[in-house]
């Protein structure tokens, strides 16, 4: 079979020496690693028009406060030159999204979102683990389904808030106390959201409509039994499928999705340790385990996950963001 080039991809590396690291998947699932950009610590990534937007967790000398910067995707898919750093106004910003044109970022540790560059709103709570939810943890942005509002996901409130562009408050819904809201997902049609929590390694699926949110069913993304470490991370749908990442067990849970529930179907070996993020393009599943410092690929057969040969040696990898397919 002939190998041909399908889509580039975008890793950031938070480890020390850390960058930007721009590779291409290919046709048979091999990973080519083309350029790396130097930048301190990068957390997250988004695109649009364009543009790549990092957050850099601690980019400014004797500041602990985090930072945003943009590059240009040129034609090819390569990167230009950062532009200027510009301050999240606080601190661990874990997480950013691009909606109407406006950037916002979570701000994990110091409890707040920010519609970029200055307006800031901050939130209020805790939760009943007095370690990791002394107070409020955002760690999740992102446009509703029908994108007339800004939901974010708080892990130290157990909660999801309902904002407007100008970050007004439209409605609040929870999740099972102790189980820290991470990150989203959205059903095809847009009248479910599925929320992945940290914590307790559980998936809790919301109905939705116009900014509302209504809990339905909570789900384990575990084996039954198991006892280990546990902190659930990445959350995807793709067709009918919903995949999730459980750090800890080191795995990819695969739920199908049936209505407005969820079937376990399997849980497959995440190639190393600690998966910290995946994106899906097509057939492939690409995952980042950050602790082992290796970029696995899994080929996506029905309700299976295959692992391919091979992977990408990568330090610390934090975030994998597919964009855009190579017209061959």
């Amino acid at each position: 079979m002939t190998r041909k080039p399908l889509c580039n991809l975008y890793i950031a590396s938070g480890g020390d020496g850390g960058g930007i690291f721009h590779c291409v998947l290919h046709s048979d699932g091999f990973l080519a690693l083309l350029k790396k950009t130097d930048l301190p610590h990068p957390m997250h990534l988004a695109a649009s028009s364009n543009r790549l937007y990092v957050l850099l967790r601690h980019p400014f000398p004797g500041k602990e406060e985090s930072g945003l910067t943009e590059l240009p995707i040129r034609e090819d898919g390569s990167l230009g030159r950062p532009g200027p750093i510009l301050s999240t106004k606080g601190t661990v910003a874990c997480h950013l999204c691009v909606w109407d044109g406006a950037v916002y970022a979570a701000n994990y540790l110091s409890g707040s979102v920010i519609r970029m560059p200055d307006l800031l709103r901050m939130h209020t709570g805790c939760g009943p683990d007095k370690k990791r939810q002394e107070g409020p943890h955002p760690h999740f942005v992102s446009p509703s389904p029908d994108g007339d509002h800004l939901l974010a996901t708080d892990l130290g409130t157990d909660s999801i808030i309902t904002y407007d562009k100008w970050l007004h408050p439209r409605f609040t819904a929870q999740v099972p106390k102790g189980h820290g809201a991470r990150h989203l997902a959205f059903s095809a049609d847009g009248s479910l959201v599925y929320c992945v929590n940290e914590m307790a390694s559980t998936v809790t699926v919301f109905s939705y409509q116009k900014g509302e949110l209504y809990p339905l069913q909570t789900y384990s993304t575990l084996p039954y039994g198991f006892s280990g470490k546990r902190a659930a991370a990445a959350i995807r749908r793709i067709d009918g499928n919903l995949y999730v990442s459980n750090r800890g067990h080191d795995s990819i849970a695969v739920f199908k999705i049936a209505g407005n529930g969820l079937e376990k179907c399997q849980w497959v070996g995440c190639g190393g340790s600690w998966p910290r993020d995946f994106d899906v393009f097509g057939e492939w599943l690409i995952c980042a385990n950050e602790r082992s410092d290796n970029i696995t690929v899994f080929r996506r057969h029905y309700n299976d996950l295959i692992k391919q040969p091979g992977e990408l040696q990568i330090q610390a990898p934090s975030c994998i963001l597919i964009q855009g397919r190579i017209e061959s």
